[in-house]
């Protein structure tokens, strides 16, 4: 029994759905509870980083499994504009490591993996 590319996309497909999920509602619950302890004074970065990572994180990924070239563009631009966000901040090294590869590095690796399972026409 030979595998065809289709059905590794399909496999692919799963797995991003899968981790995405997983990943979506972890970045979800850090996020709201970051989100309550907000203060009014909290800078403009911070909130679009909210807004483009963790937050959308979830809804990206169901996308990608419907919608493989809208989710995956949005997992990536959205890893790309909070780490951008994040880099506009002074932040603590041990912090900046750890809000990289918290949040930006699995919403880029699920876009990539998201972008493989594109229909080649």
């Amino acid at each position: 029994m030979k595998i065809q590319s289709q059905d590794i996309r399909w496999i692919v497909r799963y797995v991003v759905l899968l981790a995405g999920i997983i990943f979506g509602i972890r970045h979800l619950w850090l996020a709201f509870g970051a989100w309550f302890v907000f203060r009014g004074d909290e800078p403009m970065f911070l909130k679009i980083f909210m807004l483009t990572g963790p937050l959308s994180t979830l809804p990206a990924s169901i996308t990608a499994f419907f919608r493989p070239k809208i989710g995956s563009m949005w997992l990536i631009c959205g890893s790309v504009v909070s780490f951008i966000a994040v880099m506009t901040d002074a932040v603590p090294k041990r912090d900046f490591d750890q809000i990289v590869w918290t949040y930006c590095a699995p919403m880029l690796v699920l876009g990539v993996l998201a972008l493989f399972t594109i229909k080649r026409s």
